[in-house]
């Protein structure tokens, strides 16, 4: 959590520094009533000032500046000056150090207090830093190289053709990487693997590519993809593993950066000028809103684990901390100048509230309080050559290793700070490779193919192959590749078949087949993989048969289902506790007729969302339904005191007190829900029945009279027969008892008849 993190600086000790920084704080006389009292400020200022730069510095707060020119030249002293206008503070700040001025203007919100301590202690940091060099800040190495390949190599992989192979964006997902060409997308694994997903995109792509032009992509929850398009204003969220596509339009959509907040929130930097904000996308549909920002320019953002927006502000040249609602709740200053980075084109936030900046052919890491970790300019490995000068870039938020798109050049190159085991090696031999040296080219090339990286070992096997060298290690590399892409075909193609999607199944066991049908051919040597064919076929065997409908195979499709669905719960109960997790379970106790089940969930799921109706008013049915309205009772008379308009929540109400046994109270409540929908047949048949418990017959038999062309379960005729006899009508209470008779023995009929699936 790194707003959490960050923040709990407030609580730090405050330890002595080497040197003492005399500050001044005042407000402007119109400002003070709208600002926290000084002594607040001040230890606010102190503890955070003191918890991340107190190391070199201490502070000590003056009421005037010092006027001794021995204490002015030798030490530094500040000012800081607040004044409020338009619901923004101005937070002006004169760095003095041996009677040389440094300046500094911030603005934050008024409502914003942790941001203005966090504005007010990162820009002392940054002019106490300034005036002592900021280059003098002492840097670790920089990350290493693990891991590079060239898009083009991903044709051997794909079959695509070279001019879609062209990438134009990156996202991340946890260690994985999916790269957006203009028409097609691929992820791949750590170290550039063959991954589950990288064969459920290229399977998801083998009928066509898509259809729009792409500006950039984003992994959503589960197999989904968000897929951008500037040129046509659309965002299309795609599964490609179930084969499914859902388009909505996004007027105004850039191709800047973008993040999913949560499952149905797309946040996109604006692409004009003038829109000083982030603009938020239902990607369910409907219309965009903007979240506005108190910065001039934004030119990259991103999200940590909460959800919370780290915005850049260029105009300032600071981190603003936004919660998903647009309130600022923080700010870290960099400590890096101006001249070294004019403008970062990404942000990306560690789950340890570290983050990079990177632009202008740099990277560069940064502690949460904005101090520098480390700078990378140079290519590990690649004497003399430099970062592009732009480039995208996507990090694994939880181990800070990142990956860089070099879309000029047509390639992507993954770092970490830390690597260990098989990239720690990698890491190593592309280090100190020389392209031009055959042995180089076979040790890497040989390693790769050992670790059953078949990609990176297929391109280093052709620049051996390039550089002189034999073709044998590119043929080892193709075979890796093959096996690798066969693996991933077959793991594949079982998990459609036991998720019962057939279909998709028989077309991806055909493409496993034809992918081991030619490693046989490539290595007719290799025993494994010929049986592994024949395993294949025989399981496409099973699912042609599925799909060609047997009764025997029926009977074990139901068996599949239920063996799925027994999965599904198991799954379903590992799952932390979530307001989702609980709909769900809500949901699928009710289908089964568990309302006693259903109620306890759906009381779960109003803990983590408390006042939503739609849960509330499932809880009450499902009370209702378990014969506990009394329990519901409170939650339908708050719904009500909520919308005193609903004609179902008055039906509700009355209804409940109709099960409670309170008839005479429940007609004022069920009379005004028709009064609201003349058309409720539901609210026609509780009235009648309220109505017949306190006597009121001729008012019972015109209610029930209304009710009971809906009523499949005869209850509704057999009181409307009572009401019939109460008010002396013999006759017609017999014929409608006639009618109720019928429709118990039309059911007991259809109940018997019921068909049900036998072993074979």
């Amino acid at each position: 959590m790194p707003l959490l993190l960050v923040l709990l600086a407030l609580l730090a000790p405050n330890p002595a520094g080497a040197e003492t920084l005399h500050l001044r704080v005042a407000a402007a006389p119109d400002a003070e009533s709208s600002l926290p009292g000084t002594a607040v400020l001040q230890a606010g200022i102190q503890r955070l000032f003191t918890a991340e730069f107190g190391a070199s510095t201490s502070l000590v707060f003056d009421d005037e500046q010092p006027g001794s020119p021995a204490t002015a030249a030798s030490d530094p002293f500040a000012q800081v000056v607040l004044d409020v206008s338009g619901g923004v503070v101005t937070v002006s700040t004169d760095f003095t150090r041996a009677r040389a001025t440094r300046s500094l203007v911030s603005s934050v919100p008024a409502e914003s207090p942790a941001s203005l301590l966090a504005t007010i202690a990162g820009d002392l940091a940054f002019l106490y830093s300034s005036s002592r060099g900021l280059s003098a800040l002492p840097l670790s190495p920089p990350p290493a190289l693990v891991a590079s390949i060239a898009t083009d190599t991903l044709g051997a992989l794909t079959g695509w053709n070279p001019e879609e192979l062209e990438p134009v964006g990156l996202g991340s997902s946890g260690d994985e990487i999916t790269v957006c060409f203009p028409h097609r997308y691929l992820t791949l694994g750590p170290l550039f693997r063959i991954s589950a997903s990288t064969i459920r995109d290229i399977n998801g792509q083998s009928i066509g590519r898509e259809p729009m032009q792409l500006s950039g992509i984003i992994p959503g929850p589960g197999d989904q993809l968000l897929l951008l398009s500037q040129q046509e204003a659309r965002i299309a969220i795609v599964n490609p593993r179930l084969g499914t596509r859902q388009v909505t339009d996004a007027p105004g959509l850039s191709a800047l950066p973008a993040r999913l907040i949560g499952r149905k929130i797309l946040a996109a930097l604006p692409g004009t000028l003038g829109e000083h904000g982030v603009r938020m996308y239902p990607v369910d549909g409907g219309p965009s809103s903007v979240l506005h920002i108190a910065a001039s320019y934004v030119p990259a953002f991103d999200l940590d684990r909460e959800g919370n927006l780290w915005i850049w502000d260029a105009g300032e040249r600071r981190v603003r901390i936004l919660t998903p609602r647009g309130q600022e709740v923080f700010s870290i200053r960099p400590l890096l100048s101006a001249s070294t980075m004019q403008l970062p084109q990404q942000i990306a936030v560690f789950d340890d509230g570290s983050f990079l900046l990177a632009g202008s052919a740099e990277v560069w890491k940064f502690q949460s309080s904005g101090i520098p970790v480390w700078r990378l300019a140079r290519i590990p490995g690649r004497p003399g050559e430099s970062l592009p000068s732009s480039f995208d870039l996507a990090a694994n938020r939880s181990d800070g290793s990142f990956t860089i798109l070099d879309a000029q050049s047509r390639r992507l190159l993954a770092f970490s700070s830390s690597p260990v085991g098989e990239a720690a090696r990698l890491a190593s031999l592309l280090g100190r490779l020389d392209s031009r040296k055959q042995g180089d080219l076979q040790e890497v090339s040989a390693f790769a193919r050992d670790s059953e990286l078949g990609l990176m070992a297929l391109q280093f096997g052709e620049l051996l192959v390039r550089a002189g060298g034999a073709e044998a290690g590119r043929e080892a590399a193709r075979i890796t590749l093959l096996r690798e892409k066969a693996t991933g075909y077959s793991d594949l193609s079982d998990g459609l078949a036991r998720d019962l999607l057939y279909g998709r199944a028989d077309a991806a066991w055909l493409r496993t087949a034809e992918t081991l049908r030619e490693l046989v051919a490539e290595a007719p040597e290799d025993v494994a993989a010929a049986a592994m064919l024949q395993t294949v076929l025989a399981s496409r065997r099973e699912v042609r048969a599925a799909l060609a409908g047997t009764p025997e195979q029926t009977y074990w499709q139901a068996k599949a289902f239920q063996a799925l669905a027994q999965r599904a719960y198991a799954r379903l109960a590992e799952l932390p506790a979530s307001r989702e997790r609980a709909e769900a379970a809500a949901n699928a106790h009710e289908k089964s007729g568990r309302y006693r089940e259903a109620a306890v969930a759906w009381r779960e799921a109003l803990q983590f969302a408390r006042g939503d109706t739609g849960i509330q008013r499932r809880l009450a049915l499902a009370l209702c339904h378990s014969n506990d309205c009394g329990a519901a009772l409170p939650l339908i008379q708050d719904l009500l005191e909520r919308d005193k308009s609903s004609a179902e929540f008055h039906y509700l109400y009355g209804l409940a007190l109709i099960e409670v046994h309170d008839p005479a109270q429940a007609i004022q409540y069920l009379e005004t829900a028709l009064e609201r929908d003349t058309k409720f047949q539901l609210a026609h048949g509780a009235l009648g029945e309220a109505y017949l418990e306190v006597g009121r017959w001729e008012p019972a038999i015109a209610q029930l009279e209304a009710a009971i062309s809906d009523d499949d379960s005869g209850t509704r005729h057999y009181q409307l027969a009572r009401a019939y006899q109460g008010a002396g009508k013999r006759e017609r209470a017999t014929a409608v008892l006639r009618d109720y008779r019928e429709i118990l023995s039309r059911r007991e009929v259809e109940e018997k008849d019921e068909p049900r699936i036998t072993p074979p």
